[in-house]
């Protein structure tokens, strides 16, 4: 499998994330949902 198509591949699987109220069930598509800018993304990207 070329490098594009796992990003498509992935990209794909991440359709209806919702971003989260806290930092609680970062993990799950839809749970907690809120504004408040929490994500599972920054927490991989800026870790504490």
């Amino acid at each position: 499998m070329k490098s594009i198509d796992k990003v498509l591949t992935i990209a794909h699987q991440e359709i209806g994330y919702l971003e989260k109220r806290s930092n609680s069930q970062l993990d799950s598509k839809t749970a907690n949902a809120g504004s408040s800018n929490y994500t599972k993304y920054a927490r991989d990207l800026y870790p504490s």
